[in-house]
């Protein structure tokens, strides 16, 4: 469903939405995307009672001007022209509800109506979640839930830099969902709504919640509540003049559409238990639905999965704790395998470098030594299939995550 967009200015005023003459035109940033690099208010601007979790932030429209600058709604509710290379503008989503499947039921509260659709990382945990959260993680005792979130790398000042996509897994713990996420701020510390102030590169446990949207009836539109996220550029080409062509509508439609629902779509329709070191997906009637293609994954191993998508050219994820035996299956198919120890590569490494040719004085880009091996081994055996292994990808620092992503 690739109907999301921002509010259009034009067209809000020409159908009044009520939603926003209620509420006016300001909106209270996430914890999570504040810690993207929204640009946010102090407490002076924020948006009714519990002054840290509703701090207003500033978030695109649609709107573009005749320079090709893209108008934003600020945190004090005017309008203001931005770049569309900042990162530090925040999303709030719009869409007609009548696109939407399986809508819960309305709920109306203070004379606005509300609904809660989807789900999202937003509130940072309280101060001593956060202190356990990260105790069990760094002892590998929290449970992966199966499911992630994706933002870009890149730092709030990279503005030239492409889009690289970085996931962020989320875990349980004591029956709520959390996500571990490093702070990417414009003015290197952050308050959040625990009352902890928290610096650049720290890293803070954020919930997954239900999200919120405002319902107006008259025009069939539901519109988040808060600021959901930022650090995406609204397009990293200036001449942009198309909001379904943009940077930040790819980013919804392939990441941000799908991701809110995956909780959704698995909570009480699969059932997950672990035996003799293999999970079996136990079929019912739900889960067919779920599964078109009538796979049976209670009679397959995970070896026969892993073959299929290698010989489909498919690529594969395997996530499990370090020392389980990933890089030995992987053997089983190519004993001669490329593996890339990410934790420990360097980014020349990963991607090769460029050097000056004094005698030419042109610039002359050197394959990485891996590529180089690969390269040789298929021209040496076309008909075998070769494997690279990116080893500890989640753990490997953002710049080099970025690239390895961009090498799948």
């Amino acid at each position: 469903m690739n109907n999301f967009s921002f509010l259009n200015l034009k067209k809000m005023q020409e159908e009044e939405l009520e939603i926003i003459e209620k509420n006016g035109m300001k909106s209270a940033a996430t914890d999570f995307s504040i810690l993207l690099g929204i640009n946010y208010s102090n407490e002076d601007f924020t948006i009714g009672s519990k002054a840290l979790e509703n701090r207003a932030g500033e978030y695109w429209t649609s709107n573009l001007t005749e320079n090709n600058y893209i108008k934003t709604i600020t945190f004090m509710g005017t309008i203001r022209e931005r770049n569309t290379n900042c990162r530090n503008v925040g999303a709030r989503i719009i869409v007609n509800y009548e696109d939407i499947t399986n809508i819960p039921k309305h709920n109306e509260m203070y004379g606005i109506t509300k609904i809660e659709y989807g789900y999202y990382p937003q509130n940072v945990a309280p101060k001593n979640i956060q202190e356990e959260l990260e105790a069990e993680y760094i002892n590998e005792k929290l449970e992966y839930s199966g499911n992630i979130y994706t933002i870009d790398s890149n730092k709030f000042d990279e503005e030239n830099k492409q889009f690289s996509p970085i996931a962020l897994e989320e875990y349980q713990y004591k029956g709520k969902s959390y996500v571990r996420v490093k702070v990417n701020s414009k003015i290197n510390k952050v308050m959040l709504s625990n009352g902890t102030l928290y610096y650049n590169d720290n890293y803070v446990w954020v919930e997954v919640k239900p999200i919120v949207w405002l319902i107006d009836e008259k025009t069939k539109t539901m519109l988040t509540e808060k600021i959901l996220f930022a650090g995406i550029r609204y397009n990293g080409n200036e001449n942009c003049t198309n909001f379904n062509k943009s940077e930040i509508k790819s980013f919804i439609n392939q990441f941000w559409s799908k991701e809110i629902l995956q909780k959704e779509s698995n909570e009480g329709k699969i059932a997950l238990e672990c035996k003799e070191k293999k999970i079996i997906k136990q079929e019912n009637e739900n889960t067919i639905k779920k599964n078109p293609y009538g796979f049976k994954f209670g009679e397959v191993s995970e070896e026969e999965i892993i073959k299929g998508a290698l010989q489909s050219n498919i690529s594969v994820f395997l996530h499990g704790r370090s020392s389980e035996g990933k890089s030995a299956r992987i053997k089983q198919f190519d004993p001669e395998c490329e593996i890339l120890y990410l934790r420990n590569l360097t980014p020349e490494g990963l991607n090769g470098k460029t050097v000056y040719n004094q005698l030419t004085g042109d610039m002359i880009d050197i394959k990485p030594t891996w590529l180089q091996k690969l390269e040789e081994k298929c021209e040496r055996e076309k008909d075998k299939i070769h494997i690279v292994f990116l080893d500890e990808i989640t753990n490997a620092l953002p710049s080099i995550q970025g690239m390895a992503f961009n090498i799948v």
